[in-house]
């Protein structure tokens, strides 16, 4: 994504806040298109209950 390298050389963020930022600028959008795929019923709740399961013990390791 192009917003964490404008983040880090622009306004001079580090890594790990640019990152954070950047995913954060991003939440709106995922929140507004999941409102979206719900009412649709395009989501197939066992496999996106298992890999948000999945990211979150990942992103707790890595962190």
């Amino acid at each position: 994504m192009i917003l964490v390298p404008a983040f880090i050389y622009l306004l001079k963020l580090d890594n790990t806040k640019a990152r954070g930022t950047s995913v954060f600028c991003i939440l709106p959008m995922v929140v507004t298109s999941g409102i979206f795929y719900y009412k649709e019923n395009y989501i197939e709740w066992k496999i996106a209950i298992l890999c948000a399961i999945g990211g979150a013990i990942g992103g707790y390791i890595r962190s």
